[in-house]
């Protein structure tokens, strides 16, 4: 059994572009899985660029009208209204530079989110989503198994489990020899077959899927 098996979901809404993989891919972390339509998230993030070029200009331009105030006030040019009604100005539009720096970490993070990729290494053992599929957000993708962080079940009698505490090596053999060590035992004991799960796992490389 796996210790990860992930089922992969869409956290945006958008059109399933095109799909990487097949079911019994092997599949390495970091690989593309699975790509969403991103057209109006990219468009979205190029408006929020371009909401932070215009902040940033209103706000270099409050600035130097509240540097102009001040300077204006210390001649008696200006009164103390104007001034605290411009350093008022400058305040909000810094504010507002902070809210458009926020609207495109956000359009970033949801362009991001159209590229499916594998948080690990391992097996695709589904794919739940079909190209031109109009996904939602939390709708299931692919589903895949962690290839590189395995364990063995088995059911054995009351009576083996000590004797597998006890052994001083345990070895699980397919095609070659692989270690084992005892790494938890199941559950309460089943009363119809007085069998008890035990997990085993690989001291060293699993073997191959």
């Amino acid at each position: 059994a796996s210790l990860n098996h992930s089922t992969l979901s869409a956290q945006i809404q958008a059109n399933v572009a095109a799909i990487n993989v097949g079911v019994s891919a092997t599949v390495s972390a970091g690989d593309t899985l699975l790509q969403l339509d991103c057209t109006d998230y990219q468009l979205a993030r190029q408006l929020a660029q371009a909401g932070i070029t215009i902040a940033e200009a209103r706000l270099s331009l409050a600035n130097s009208q509240k540097k102009r105030a001040n300077q204006l006030l210390q001649k008696d040019l200006a009164s103390r209204e104007d001034a605290d009604t411009l350093q008022a100005e400058a305040i909000a539009r810094e504010a507002e530079l902070e809210q458009a720096k926020i609207t495109l970490r956000q359009a970033t993070i949801n362009t991001e989110r159209c590229t499916i990729k594998a948080p690990f290494a391992g097996i695709i053992t589904a794919r739940l989503a079909s190209e031109g599929q109009l996904a939602s957000i939390g709708t299931p993708l692919i589903t895949m198994i962690d290839t590189k962080h395995l364990e063995l079940s088995a059911q054995v009698k009351p009576e083996e489990v000590t004797q597998l505490q006890q052994a001083q090596s345990l070895t699980f053999t397919a095609g070659a020899d692989y270690p084992v060590r005892l790494s938890r035992l199941g559950g309460s004991i089943n009363s119809a077959t007085r069998d008890q799960e035990i997990r085993l796992a690989f001291i060293s490389q699993p073997p191959p899927p």
